[in-house]
């Protein structure tokens, strides 16, 4: 059977697009019946050459409000090409599409045509039902279950695509991780960096083009920014790659109900202090590094960027200060002003502390502050009688001051050691106060502290946030969104309204 000639010129049928079309519409029927030819605008149809992947799917019985379906049969094919309108086309057992609707399945980057073949649908098609967009009965249902099966299947097949490209960065060097999650938390980072590199590379032409060290780069960037400051991936990847906006709000979406951002940034805060305590127990316990570690140049710089091991309360930090400046930081502290003159030990001798670290209390005591002095060793000292006199002059110097008589003030005086001799031993072991206290005065405190101690303590501390951590995860709401996002970071095929998120 042959259509021709028409009596008129229609230029709009002899388009590429209108030949895809027609391909899709008769794809079913020629695979049924692979010995029938069908041409088009004198040129034969071969949808095999068109179709980059296919999968036939049975779907479960599906109950609807009058009767149950039991053979509803899917063939998703992928196209190769561009297609302007992807539809779901409803067949008949012999192929032949009887009627079409639009898929309104959320799967960007992808070209297909969905099939599904019922006998159901022949008895809709005397009726005229099949291009009808019901909301209700048994048909209704029967669409509801082909959209979410191949909904389903759009969203493995795009994280079959994030996962390749992923092993494509990987080998050519480009990824910023290395080696595997070793927890849930970590997973959760690599899910979502995957996601945000998946993007990149479907909106970034210049991602896509860039050489090697260009691209881990960037990559390492956008880790160090998931890492930091989570909610602002949304604003980097829309200035940066020209992320749309409906997929900024489903990125945004993702880490803030679910709270992913506050997770991750945690979970890497974890990890970098983790990296900082070992790099600190090293530093400080290894044989050669005790040796050649000292305080100036050495520990002080370790420690002035992470006086957290000392507590995390603290609103207030100077680093390597003399005692004048100390005062003065103080005073202003306490939203008063130093008169002025030089803040000296009982000897008349000028003195430096290593690092000063203050805090005001919550709840009723408003006006109380606190605060801490640090005085750091080197590794291989052993805490002796002149140390600790030192400490208790900058204690007696500080704390005793006339600018702080009238205040609601505390110190805490902090000598760090490796350890110390039976002399300042025996000071911070007497009965009746807590062991490494040195001195006690009603509003000064000197201790010594072994590093030993402090990073017991902070590992400690470290482990029960990571414990808290797990439990607030809820996995299955994290994993549903993660995805729920797979496919939707990818790029859209083109302005048609079936290729947005509600199509």
């Amino acid at each position: 059977m042959s259509l021709h000639p028409l009596k008129q010129n229609l230029d709009a049928l002899v388009t590429d697009e209108q030949r895809r079309q027609f391909t899709a519409i008769f794809a079913q029927y020629l695979k049924l019946y692979p010995q029938l030819e069908l041409w088009y605008d004198g040129a034969r149809i071969d949808p095999s050459t068109a179709i980059a992947d296919a999968v036939s799917l049975v779907l479960p019985p599906i109950v609807g409000r009058d009767r149950t379906i039991r053979d509803v049969k899917l063939d998703i094919v992928e196209w190769s090409t561009p297609i302007d309108s992807r539809k779901i086309h409803f067949c008949g057992d012999n192929g032949i599409v009887l009627g079409s609707q639009p898929a309104r399945i959320n799967a960007p980057d992808f070209a297909f045509s969905i099939y599904a073949t019922s006998s159901f649908f022949v008895e809709l098609a005397a009726d005229n039902l099949l291009e009808l967009e019901l909301t209700d009965g048994d048909f209704a249902r029967v669409v509801e279950a082909v959209r979410d099966q191949s909904q389903a299947h759009f969203r493995r097949r795009g994280h079959e695509r994030a996962g390749r490209l992923i092993e494509e960065l990987k080998a050519a060097g480009a990824y910023p991780y290395e080696g595997d999650p070793t927890d849930t938390l970590q997973q959760r980072e690599r899910d979502v960096f995957d996601m945000a590199t998946y993007a990149v590379s479907n909106y970034s032409k210049e991602f896509r083009k860039a050489d090697t060290g260009l691209k881990r780069m960037t990559l390492t960037l956008l880790r160090e920014a998931l890492r930091h400051n989570p909610d602002s991936l949304t604003q980097i990847l829309h200035a940066v790659v020209g992320l749309p906006k409906e997929r900024q709000n489903q990125f945004s979406a993702l880490l803030k109900k679910t709270e992913l951002s506050n997770i991750i940034a945690a979970s890497s805060l974890i990890a970098d202090r983790i990296a900082f305590l070992q790099t600190l127990r090293q530093a400080v316990f290894d044989t050669d590094g005790k040796k050649v570690i000292r305080e100036r140049g050495g520990l002080d710089l370790l420690v002035r960027d992470n006086t957290w091991i000392f507590g995390e309360q603290f609103h207030l930090a100077v680093p390597e200060a003399g005692l004048t400046k100390v005062m003065q930081r103080v005073s202003e502290d306490l939203g008063g002003k130093r008169a002025g003159g030089r803040v000296a030990k009982p000897d008349g001798r000028t003195g430096r502390v290593d690092q000063l670290l203050g805090r005001s209390i919550p709840g009723p005591h408003q006006e109380r502050r606190e605060y801490l002095i640090v005085e750091l060793k080197r590794p291989s000292a052993k805490a002796d009688r002149k140390m600790l006199n030192q400490i208790s002059d900058y204690a007696l110097a500080l704390a005793g001051a006339p600018d702080f008589r009238h205040t609601d003030t505390r110190w805490n005086f902090f000598l760090v050691v490796g350890e110390y001799d039976d002399i300042v031993g025996q000071a911070i072991t007497q009965e009746g106060r807590e062991i490494g206290i040195a001195v006690r005065q009603p509003n000064y405190t000197v201790w010594v502290r072994c590093w030993g101690e402090i990073l017991r303590e902070c590992d400690a501390r470290l482990q029960y946030i990571q414990d808290h951590l797990k439990v607030e995860i809820s996995d299955e709401e994290i994993a549903s969104r993660l995805r729920a996002l797979q496919t939707s970071f990818g790029r859209e095929a083109g302005d048609d309204p079936e290729t947005s998120p509600g199509s």
